[in-house]
């Protein structure tokens, strides 16, 4: 007995000892079954840190073997009891996979918070004579709701009054859900199991397509996509996304005929400030596209990610900027890419708190159109302002500092192009970023408002380059 007991001790501390020695001590490493960044070593001292439970998962995150041990349970788990024990996803009825089933709990006040923030992006663009479109996409819980795990009751409250919220605050936006449930009933416009999540492709097909005709009221030259613009085809697939959960599924894969006319100018835009979580971007010149059609900003999310091929032959330009914090940041990426149409995208299960902080909502601040002060009087100044500015690729980030104290508001005009100057860390610094190709300096004048006096002063500039802006 005493044998065995020294054996067994003996293979725990080899097990011990070989996952430790394939400890994962690599920074910033990327966990493929979590997609998700894993817990770095902890900071002793950090504000608001259980540095016990912190340093626990570490070592949890970055044990040796720890992928291999994860999918080892979850396959054993499956075969033996049929039961999918994995952090996201989970069984439903006949082999449909979903995301882990959410807490229909939504918060009012969050909520409303989400709104006023839309109207605020609404009236943003309306200003401008820019068309604005909230596109709302459902989740596959709400699509195909009859194969949810027995015990669980979907009611779909939390949207319900999403879409009395955007009625009420006379929204412009697109529901897919009825469009997609209705296609659902003869066809598979989500998967079975694969990418369990989000839509496949022939469901982004129908809903882009309602998308396309919504614009199609804004810009008459746009058309709907067709089956024939696409070479049609299928996948087989043996894994989940995000995970090595053995699968066996054929899944629709769409693919755009006119992809060649397509240019990519991403790289010229990697100088863009964008959220550390959500780095997706594109920047996509169609060079067939008619003068007639529009160049629109994107602010989407997983749905739409990766799915450029139904939109980018269908407008001149696609601008697409990684949504959720990002949007919160919505008039810096608008400076930029000056567009004729906005469209922010988001999923049902994505309207929240998790994705939207609340407080920035709360506190956006974005300048009221240069036209709301065509009234004022106008002053021509003489005086020279300068101007800080740095070049990365086609952005250029500007700053003025003490030389606007008492404006309420700033901007930069370059023929038809407005560029609203934001007040950075003090009262007396604003900042702004721009396009280089498409802005003229040379042609540039800066106009302050000051609400008191109804003045609109407009003062000639000099450009002074500089090697860091904060």
């Amino acid at each position: 007995m005493k044998i065995i007991r020294i054996v067994f001790v003996l293979v725990i501390s080899c097990i011990i000892g070989i996952c430790l020695l394939n400890f994962n001590f690599e920074p910033n490493s990327i966990s493929e079954i979590d997609n998700r960044e894993l817990a770095d070593f902890p900071i002793p001292g950090a504000e608001d840190m259980d540095y016990t439970e912190a340093v626990d998962n570490y070592v949890s995150d970055r044990i040796g073997f720890r992928t291999e041990a994860i999918d080892a349970f979850t396959w054993l788990n499956d075969k033996l009891f049929g039961e999918m024990i994995h952090p996201t996803y989970t069984y439903g009825k006949d082999g449909y996979i979903f995301f882990k089933m959410p807490d229909e709990d939504y918060d009012i006040a969050w909520m409303d918070a989400f709104i006023e923030f839309l109207v605020d992006i609404q009236t943003y663009c309306e200003e401008r004579d820019v068309p604005f479109i909230f596109w709302l996409d459902p989740a596959k819980i709400t699509v195909y709701s009859e194969y949810l795990p027995n015990g669980y009751n979907y009611t779909g409250a939390g949207l319900s009054y999403l879409i009395q919220r955007l009625d009420e605050a006379q929204i412009n936006y697109v529901n897919t859900t009825n469009l997609l449930i209705e296609k659902s009933k003869s066809e598979q416009v989500f998967n079975i199991k694969y990418d369990a999540g989000h839509w496949n492709d022939l469901g982004a097909f129908y809903a882009t397509n309602t998308v396309l005709e919504k614009m199609q009221e804004y810009f008459p030259g746009i058309h709907q996509n067709t089956f024939e613009d696409f070479n049609r085809t299928t996948e087989h697939v043996t894994s989940l996304m995000v995970s090595h959960f053995p699968i066996d599924e054929e899944i629709p894969v769409f693919q755009n005929i006119q992809e060649g006319n397509i240019i990519s100018l991403k790289n010229d835009y990697s100088a863009l400030k964008l959220n550390k979580n959500y780095r997706n971007i594109d920047v996509l010149l169609n060079t067939k596209a008619t003068e007639d059609l529009p160049k629109v900003l994107f602010f989407q999310g997983s749905y739409m990610n990766g799915r450029r091929k139904f939109l980018e032959s269908r407008i001149k330009e696609y601008d697409s900027i990684h949504n959720y914090e990002n949007i919160l940041n919505f008039d810096y990426y608008f400076n930029i890419f000056q567009p004729d149409c906005v469209i922010f995208e988001t999923a049902e299960y994505t309207v929240n708190g998790n994705y939207f902080d609340y407080e920035t909502m709360q506190n956006v601040d974005f300048n009221p159109a240069l036209s709301r002060f065509d009234l004022y009087k106008e002053n021509e100044a003489s005086d020279v302002i300068n101007i800080l500015y740095q070049e990365n690729g086609n952005i250029t980030d500007v700053c003025l500092e003490g030389q606007v104290a008492e404006a309420d508001y700033a901007y930069l005009k370059s023929g038809d192009i407005i560029v609203d100057l934001k007040k950075g860390k003090s009262e007396e610094e604003y900042t702004a970023s721009f396009d280089n190709t498409i802005f003229e300096t040379q042609k540039t004048t800066l106009i302050l408002i000051n609400n008191s006096s109804e003045i609109k002063s407009v003062y000639p500039v000099a450009w002074v380059p500089t090697e860091v802006l904060d």
